[in-house]
């Protein structure tokens, strides 16, 4: 099955870790419409899944929390932004961080003001052989 390209989703909920499932159906079922292959697909599920599990943590609850996935028919991106709470930084270095780095390879760290932080990903696809 050939894949489709350029499709992208974003989906917003509170900074909960019960919402975290949410966002990995969400991701799963459009990665699976895209026709992406299984195996690309759950390293990016699984990316996204560490993601949300580093930010979540060290947010307030009633922050909201941001995953974008798009499709391209190279690669997919995918970013998941959130606000830190005061002066709570990041962890690098534990099982989430690790399991992201192995899936996807190269991370990105970005932070701004009012401890707005995002995390985001690219995922090549393997052709179909």
């Amino acid at each position: 099955m050939e894949h489709t390209s350029d499709i992208s989703v974003e989906v917003t909920v509170s900074a909960v870790a019960e919402r975290i499932a949410l966002i990995r159906h969400v991701v799963g079922d459009v990665l699976d419409d895209a026709g992406i292959m299984p195996s690309n697909a759950l390293d990016m599920v699984l990316a996204v899944d560490a993601m949300c599990t580093l930010i979540v943590p060290c947010s307030a609850d009633s922050r909201s929390l941001t995953c974008a996935v798009a499709v391209g028919s190279a690669a997919t991106d995918a970013s998941v932004h959130g606000w830190l709470v005061d002066d709570v930084h990041l962890p690098h270095g534990g099982f989430s961080w690790r399991l992201l780095e192995q899936t996807v390879g190269g991370v990105d760290v970005v932070t701004g003001h009012d401890g707005w932080v995002q995390i985001a990903c690219r995922k090549p696809h393997v052709p179909v052989s």
